[in-house]
């Protein structure tokens, strides 16, 4: 089974607008935001908390993945140092 990589690209990107505009909004930083979802949502869920590592953002609070998977992996570059200091 092949992923939507367009698809869950997509749904990342929404998460990064609604994470922005809650900084702007409500001055909540992304520390302390804690990003989940089940299934597919967990899956994206983690693919924009390793994401934003990648890009050296700061990285959310937390990630819930309940019954989801590590998507389009093939696409992270994520250090060892990274992957174990993000909060999953």
């Amino acid at each position: 089974v092949k992923d939507d990589k367009e698809g869950k690209i997509k749904a990342a990107i929404q998460i990064e607008e609604t994470v922005e505009k809650l900084e702007k909004e409500m001055d909540i930083p992304p520390s302390r935001i804690v990003v989940g979802g089940f299934s597919q949502g967990g899956a994206v869920a983690l693919l924009t908390a390793y994401h934003r590592r990648t890009e050296g953002k700061v990285p959310f609070a937390g990630c819930v993945c309940l019954s989801g998977w590590l998507t389009l992996k093939e696409d992270l570059n994520v250090t060892e140092e990274v992957a174990k200091s993000t909060p999953l």
